[in-house]
């Protein structure tokens, strides 16, 4: 991943440089601090990673350190890590800890979501609502998935009504509208 962030900075300089006048605009400077932006965020991400793959060496039954890395490797796009992780903090966090638990199969479900594994992703959004029924989150992917992948339209505005219900957002209750 760090040598994918420096590849992308440095291709963003090397665009810069190599375009006659560019490199005096004001939008060239713009465009270097982006890619400078992204090579720090990036190795602040691996720093995280690092710090709490540190944390589960020295406890493997830390669930919120599996968690806290399950989320950094998402943000960094490393999805199957991350559903590594989600499985370990589940597999950690006892079955009354609803909220924990909901979310954790939730951003697992956006992960496989994400890699186009759909029953597997719609197996996680369903944990979730089941663990958090008035969270409108897994309610809206699990219809995206019924519809655009399923063709199941009954079933996804069943899910799309509850997210109406669930969410108290304008954008949302206007966009349904």
């Amino acid at each position: 991943m760090k040598k994918y962030i420096q590849l992308l900075s440095i291709s963003i300089l090397i665009f810069c440089l190599a375009t006659p006048g560019f490199a005096q605009t004001r939008d060239s400077r713009r465009i270097q601090e982006i890619g400078r932006k992204i090579e720090r965020t990036g190795l602040e991400l691996l720093r995280i990673i690092d710090q709490y793959s540190q944390q589960v060496h020295r406890n493997p039954n830390d669930a919120t350190a599996y968690n806290n890395r399950a989320a950094a490797y998402f943000d960094n796009g490393n999805y199957r890590e991350a559903i590594l992780d989600y499985t370990n903090a589940l597999r950690l966090y006892s079955q009354n800890q609803f909220s924990h638990r909901a979310r954790m199969h939730y951003k697992r479900g956006l992960c496989y979501y994400i890699l186009g594994e759909y029953d597997n992703a719609t197996r996680d959004f369903t944990k979730a609502i089941n663990y958090r029924p008035d969270v409108a989150d897994s309610y809206y992917f699990r219809a995206k998935i019924n519809y655009l992948v399923k063709g199941d339209l009954f079933s996804a505005k069943k899910d799309l009504l509850m997210v109406l219900d669930k969410s108290n957002s304008p954008s949302v209750q206007g966009a349904y509208a």
